[in-house]
């Protein structure tokens, strides 16, 4: 026969145990639903800071350029061939600001080398590019490398160049030559600007004696809209 006095305490215990177990699963409840309408953190990205505009005009020395030698305003544009950014403003951007600006005589673009540490295969095709300008082809074949990225490599280089009909002997001569000097003084140049990165773009005044009185520097991708509103402001009377 059961104990009453011992059957009350071992209800009591249960309902007690019940009450807990109920307590713990509401505090539980309301825990998730405060969570679930808390607003989500979002990431914080820091800018990085901005290039500071050089006080004494840059040089175009040996830099590949097309345009008006005479224009008012020079757009420099530092690249990595291996850079998705730089392929993506060669051929959606560039073409755009070629015809408004380029083509009209308002603006002379530059451009030099930067190839990256992180891109095997962009100093490779930073030479291809300047051996090809030997034969008067520089943006055929920049047009070439930007448009085909994913073929960079010793192969596919060569394939563009007979593709240009390059001269083979000049080409593969040139290769292992006098362009490897050109690259490191476009990357001296980005150095002295404290340049990091590709693509990029440095804009400015065009002086008689070919220099360039950099007015803004922008160290990212670049869209027509934004090249737009600086050109046209380097282009206002001041």
């Amino acid at each position: 026969m059961v104990n009453p006095v011992l059957a009350r305490r071992l209800r009591s215990a249960l309902e007690t145990a019940a009450t807990v177990a109920m307590l713990i699963a509401a505090c539980a409840i309301v825990w998730r639903v405060r969570a679930a309408n808390q607003p989500t953190p979002r990431p914080t990205t820091q800018a990085r800071p901005p290039i500071p505009i050089p006080a004494e005009p840059v040089s175009l020395a040996g830099a590949q350029m097309r345009g008006n030698r005479s224009a008012r305003v020079a757009m420099i544009e530092y690249a990595d061939f291996q850079c998705p950014f730089c392929g993506r403003f060669t051929t959606d951007t560039l073409p755009e600001l070629e015809r408004k600006y380029v083509d009209t005589g308002l603006v002379l673009f530059a451009f030099r080398h930067l190839p990256l540490s992180m891109h095997p295969f962009a100093r490779s095709a930073a030479q291809a590019a300047e051996c090809a300008g030997l034969q008067g082809q520089f943006w055929q074949m920049s047009a070439r490398l930007f448009g085909d990225q994913a073929h960079l490599d010793s192969v596919s280089l060569r394939e563009k160049a007979t593709a240009l009909g390059l001269k083979p002997s000049l080409f593969e001569s040139c290769l292992s030559g006098p362009t490897a000097a050109s690259i490191e003084r476009d990357a001296a140049s980005a150095q002295s600007l404290q340049l990091t990165g590709t693509p990029t773009f440095v804009f400015g005044d065009l002086l008689g004696d070919g220099r360039v009185k950099v007015r803004k520097i922008i160290a990212s991708a670049l869209t027509a809209g934004q090249a737009d509103a600086v050109v046209k402001t380097l282009m206002s009377p001041r």
